[in-house]
């Protein structure tokens, strides 16, 4: 039998080496275009959509920085898109093409289209999808959010012993459950220590209003509130505030070097989604999950008191922090709303379904007034 020359050994295994190349370049387009996922990565792959910039401070800051940090601890890739609008076109356009690179796991860290997610379902029922919202419960969605209206308890006890005139201000987008829950609970706060005390809400009908929100700043001055706090992306109001030297509890955002400042509602967003994260790598996170932590799981808090908070001040709301976390609901005993209507008797507590997607009310003690 004759040995086959060098030369012949050498085209044959070019030619099988050329051979598999062709066949691994094959399956790898049939894997994109049949089953639209991406060549095989050494990482996982998380999609992360923010409505603003992942440099703005505040909410979106806040979040990008604490999924950053999350993504790190697990070893994956976090593949983020910015300044999204809440049209149905924009998230689904920015969805399909994450499917595309191989991304099965969303994080819409804001307000954006939930009908339109829910209808992409049929076109990816192997995806998980988790959106900033409590009150969102569909199938294959995960609901994530914090109890922040613990937080703004606290928040209007502080409020309820520093203000002098009796009027505290409150600056927030639009009423939803969500935010009702948190203005209630700041007033239920508020009047647990100062009975006479009247919360004015001034609505901006937006998450990022800079200009409403200092417009809203104005209005309250105009009322006479002393005190004001916000529930916006931004820290505009926190500015007006100093500005005009009304005193003021931030959100997702401290400022001790503020004169005005008093304290702020702060969140451990790394905490959350390194929870999220672990879930969904373990399989736990199925559609209609709600994630829903506050006070006694340590993702939400109250940040360091400003100078001029005194130390009384300061140990009525650690008293209170501990009623909240020895299990005391912030929702209890007799509740009426503005118009006299009873939504909670004495003995009783509101339930936390009910708050999340049904507080379409606001308490006793609370007004609209001016305009953002």
């Amino acid at each position: 039998m004759k040995l086959a020359s060098q030369a012949q050994m050498d085209r044959r295994l070019r030619v099988f080496i050329i051979g598999v190349s062709l066949a691994i370049l094959a399956c790898t387009l049939v894997s994109v275009s049949e089953f639209h996922v991406a060549p095989h990565t050494s990482r996982p792959r998380i999609g992360f959509l923010i409505s603003g910039g992942r440099d703005e401070a505040g909410w979106n800051q806040g979040h990008f920085q604490g999924a950053m940090a999350a993504a790190t601890e697990y070893g994956v890739d976090l593949i983020v898109r910015e300044h999204l609008t809440p049209r149905p076109e924009s998230c689904r356009s920015v969805i399909e093409a994450m499917a595309a690179q191989g991304v099965r796991f969303f994080i819409l860290a804001g307000h954006f289209a939930t009908p339109e997610i829910t209808a992409m379902l049929e076109k990816y029922p192997k995806m998980v999808f988790c959106i900033a919202d409590a009150g969102c419960e569909k199938p294959n969605i995960v609901a994530y959010s914090l109890r922040f209206y613990e937080a703004r308890y606290l928040a209007g006890i502080l409020a309820g012993q520093r203000t002098q005139t009796g009027y505290i201000g409150y600056i927030a987008p639009f009423p939803s459950p969500e935010i009702n829950a948190g203005i209630n609970a700041f007033a239920l706060g508020a009047q647990s220590v100062n009975p006479e005390a009247r919360v004015h809400v001034v609505w901006t009908g937006n998450w990022n209003a800079p200009d409403k929100e200092r417009e809203a700043v104005a209005s309250l001055w105009q009322t006479q509130a002393d005190i004001l706090t916000y529930q916006q992306d931004g820290h505009s109001a926190a500015d007006a505030a100093e500005q005009a030297g009304i005193d003021y509890i931030g959100y997702q955002e401290a400022f001790p070097q503020h004169r005005h400042y008093l304290t702020a509602i702060k969140t451990d967003w790394r905490g959350v989604y390194s929870e999220l994260f672990r879930r969904y790598f373990l399989g736990e996170l199925t559609g209609g999950d709600t994630f829903w932590p506050g006070l006694l799981h340590w993702t939400l808090s109250l940040s360091s008191f400003g100078d001029w908070v005194t130390p009384e001040q300061q140990d009525a709301v650690e008293a209170a922090e501990l009623d909240v976390l020895h299990g005391r609901p912030v929702f209890s005993g007799e509740l009426l709303d503005r118009d006299g209507q009873r939504h909670c008797s004495e003995g009783e507590a509101i339930r936390a379904a009910y708050i999340r997607k049904e507080m379409n009310w606001l308490l006793k003690g609370v007004e609209t007034v001016g305009k953002g």
